[in-house]
């Protein structure tokens, strides 16, 4: 069966992308990508060109394809802390991050995480933003780790940090 939509990218600046989603009160999902990427030919063949993630995506969020090896990409996988592809970033109007994860996934895992934005306890920015006041809460750090891993961020000091915390009876429990 043909599909006949696919999301819908925005081809403008990014500080244009960034004032759409002000105006529109939504988030906006960048598809942080290279034309190199294997996983990232797949979701722009068989995940964004789906009817169904194209219909929740272009409902919900301003979307953006930067390649981030060129033009204002190179900046942006800068500021953002881009190592691998794709990265899937969530930014709000002011371009602060709100989730992001990295790597290709089926059509349904990626509504899922599009549905994980609008739970600001799910997303990676309320670990990073509340790290400091947890740092020695294992069960926070754990999550965290969880979070930071999925977006080929460094996660070691925080690893550190979980382990320096554990007694030794919870180094043997499956967590």
């Amino acid at each position: 069966i043909a599909q006949n939509r696919s999301i819908k990218f925005e081809h403008v600046t990014f500080k244009e992308i960034k004032a759409k989603a002000l105006k529109e009160n939504k988030l906006i999902f960048i598809d942080a990508y290279t034309s190199w990427c294997g996983p990232c030919k797949q979701m722009a063949k068989n995940v964004f060109t789906n009817d169904t993630v194209a219909d929740y995506y272009n409902k919900n969020f301003v979307n953006a394809k930067i390649d981030m090896e060129k033009g204002e990409g190179i900046e942006i996988a800068k500021e953002y802390d881009v190592r691998c592809y794709p990265n899937l970033l969530f930014v709000d109007g002011n371009g602060k991050i709100v989730h992001r994860v990295a790597g290709g996934m089926s059509p349904k895992e990626f509504i899922a995480l599009g549905e994980e934005t609008k739970s600001p306890e799910k997303c990676f920015a309320y670990y990073a933003k509340n790290y400091e006041a947890n740092k020695t809460n294992s069960d926070f750090l754990r999550k965290y780790i969880y979070a930071k891993d999925g977006t080929c961020l460094e996660t070691g000091d925080l690893v550190k940090s979980y382990f320096a915390l554990q007694k030794e009876s919870d180094l043997t429990n499956e967590d």
